[in-house]
């Protein structure tokens, strides 16, 4: 099972808990736990460009740059759904971390330290990206 369909399942199995109750800072930032696994999955499949990576990172620092101002993050994060939705359309991004983001992104409406998790997951997976080679 790849880190992207373990930590999906993780979240689902969890469905009525915050993400901030599911998940500690260490178990996705640390070298080897999931923002790094998911960095290798990634790079492994050879399916998602960097480009494509980085146009996400930029939607999830607006949240976080809205989130600190005391700005409405959530229409950040709605905004965030149709670039994924299309970016996974046309085969440039797989579908289960599609998944896995869209799922996060949901937990990350209803809560802002959930938001803030967010924030820092797909932050660590573009770092641990550059890690693993840069893909273009």
């Amino acid at each position: 099972m790849s880190a992207i369909e373990e930590l999906t399942g993780r979240i689902k199995a969890e469905k009525g808990k915050k993400l901030t109750q599911i998940l500690t800072d260490e178990e996705i930032l640390k070298p080897g736990k999931f923002a790094d696994k998911i960095a290798s999955d990634l790079e492994l499949k050879k399916k998602f460009k960097t480009a494509q990576l980085r146009k996400v990172f930029d939607k999830v620092k607006e949240i976080e740059r809205a989130i600190e101002r005391g700005e409405d993050y959530k229409s950040k994060i709605l905004e965030l759904y149709p670039k994924l939705a299309y970016s996974t359309g046309r085969g440039l991004m797989p579908k289960n971390f599609f998944k896995l983001l869209t799922l996060l992104l949901e937990k990350a409406e209803k809560n802002k330290e959930d938001a803030k998790m967010v924030v820092k997951l797909i932050t660590a997976i573009v770092a641990y990206s550059k890690l693993y080679g840069d893909r273009g």
